[in-house]
């Protein structure tokens, strides 16, 4: 089974089912951050109503990205008797680029984390970027999509 879902960084859950039984949900994580940003560390943090727990971060890796945007504009003009000669038009062509670093990683929620997400009303993350720290709530919309993720058994 799979999730994918924006939790103001990209998730995609994802469990395995071993004869009818589920075994522990994995989570890829995508953060797309400015290219200054430190490395993701291997330690982040869940917070589950008012329990912290440690998350492992696995399989931690970063790359720069450029995304180029092209923008071509043609004009035309019209004469003073109101029509457009579209032999004559004008183009001008202007290109953007934006550098961006991407950060991956994967944790794994055990048994004891998933239930206590069931049974919560409040899920937070925390991440670290060298020492800066990103925190992103989770919405009640998305929270009961995780939760609806984690009860799930296939047909």
């Amino acid at each position: 089974m799979k999730l994918n879902i924006s939790l103001n960084f990209h998730s995609v859950f994802v469990r395995k089912f071993k004869g009818g039984k589920p075994g522990e949900a994995a989570i890829s994580c995508t953060f797309y951050t400015g290219t200054d940003k430190k490395a993701l560390k291997e330690q982040a943090f869940i917070k589950i109503d008012n329990s912290i727990e440690k998350l492992k971060l696995l399989n931690i890796s970063e790359q720069i990205e450029t995304e180029i945007k092209t923008t071509t504009t043609t004009t035309t003009e019209m004469d003073e008797t109101g029509f457009v000669d579209y032999s004559k038009t004008n183009k001008s062509t202007s290109i953007d680029s934006n550098n961006y670093k991407e950060h991956t990683a994967e944790f794994i929620l055990t048994k004891d984390l998933e239930e206590k997400i069931l049974k919560s009303e409040n899920i937070t993350f925390r991440f670290y970027f060298g020492i800066d720290e990103s925190t992103y709530t989770v919405s009640k919309t998305d929270a009961l999509k995780i939760k609806n993720f984690l009860k799930a058994v296939p047909k």
